[in-house]
């Protein structure tokens, strides 16, 4: 699993200090932590995990251990030695699964990730696949490009479908969908290098290029006409 940095407290001695008031705040006071949650911590996790409530801009990600009307802790890093400690009422749950999960006080055990936007917002929480992301990863491609040609592929699909009647035609139209796509998303992702590469709510298409990317396959082929050959 991964899990973000700055997770550890910032030395504030010697020429520290200057580095630790630019650094994220923590989102409670670690004192805050109830002694039942550290308890329950080390029993699930060992007695050496070290527990943290999240930071602003926080981005974390790895299995719930535990989850209740006040608190979601999360264990991060390699090897789980790390627990992040949420303030439940700041996370908002993405996702129609995780939110029947939620409903059903079945969060624990999930991989997720929790991202927290500006400082003066609260988190969102996202289904994590720590497994799909590193084949990603492996294969040389984005997070951000492969959710762009993910939802373009379901555009196409759905607009093949509703226009397109002859299964030869549509087949091919996929297919040559497909390769102006990964040019497309190729250029989006030049044009957006502040764009994250594990934030879903980032990876969202800007309106205009939206509607670029939906043109470039009727630009290069035509607006295929409907056939009755089926």
């Amino acid at each position: 699993m991964t899990s973000e940095t700055n997770t550890a407290p910032t030395s504030s001695t010697g020429a520290g200090k200057d580095n630790a008031k630019e650094a994220p705040k923590y989102r409670m006071d670690p004192a805050e932590i109830p002694t039942p949650i550290r308890q329950l911590v080390a029993k699930e996790m060992g007695t050496a995990a070290d527990v943290y409530p999240a930071k602003d801009g926080g981005n974390y990600k790895g299995r719930v251990v535990h989850a209740d009307d006040k608190f979601i802790v999360q264990a991060i890093g390699k090897g789980e030695k790390t627990a992040i400690v949420h303030d439940r009422s700041e996370v908002e749950i993405k996702g129609a699964a995780l939110l029947s999960r939620a409903a059903n006080n079945d969060l624990g055990g999930r991989n997720v990730q929790i991202h927290y936007r500006d400082a003066d917002k609260g988190a969102a929480m996202y289904p994590h696949n720590a497994e799909k992301e590193q084949q990603q990863r492996e294969g040389g491609k984005s997070l951000y490009q492969a959710t762009m040609t993910e939802l373009y592929t379901k555009m196409a699909r759905e607009y093949a479908e509703q226009n397109i009647s002859s299964p030869k035609q549509r087949a091919e139209f996929l297919k040559h969908f497909d390769k102006v796509t990964e040019r497309v998303v190729s250029e989006l992702q030049k044009d957006r290098p502040e764009a994250s590469k594990t934030d879903p709510e980032k990876a969202k298409p800007e309106p205009e290029k939206s509607a670029k990317a939906q043109e470039a396959p009727q630009q290069a082929q035509g607006k295929p006409q409907p056939s009755q050959d089926r």
